[in-house]
């Protein structure tokens, strides 16, 4: 940028991020603390969807298992610290 104008341009981006603070703030003021309110309208004010994806055979139970099973496999551990040619991995 030209000399001066780097001023002009943060005095315009400050600008540009007050209105949108103040605009965040109106509408988020009245929500009275209803938390799926506010996250409701935290995902309009900046664009992202609220997808819940579900995956079949998937829970919390079956996680447990399946991280209980690979931390104590030493030999899985054992390999995946070794490179392509056997050495060990340096760290």
């Amino acid at each position: 940028m030209r000399a001066g104008r780097v001023e002009e341009a943060a005095a315009i981006a400050k600008k540009i991020g007050d209105i949108i603070n103040r605009r965040c703030k109106s509408c988020l003021s009245n929500i009275n603390g209803l938390v799926d309110t506010m996250w409701a309208e935290v995902r309009k004010l900046t664009g992202h969807k609220q997808e819940a994806s579900v995956a079949d055979g998937l829970t919390a139970d079956s996680f447990n298992q399946h991280y209980t099973r690979i931390s104590t496999d030493t030999d899985r551990l054992h390999r995946a610290a070794l490179q392509a040619d056997g050495k060990p991995a340096a760290c």
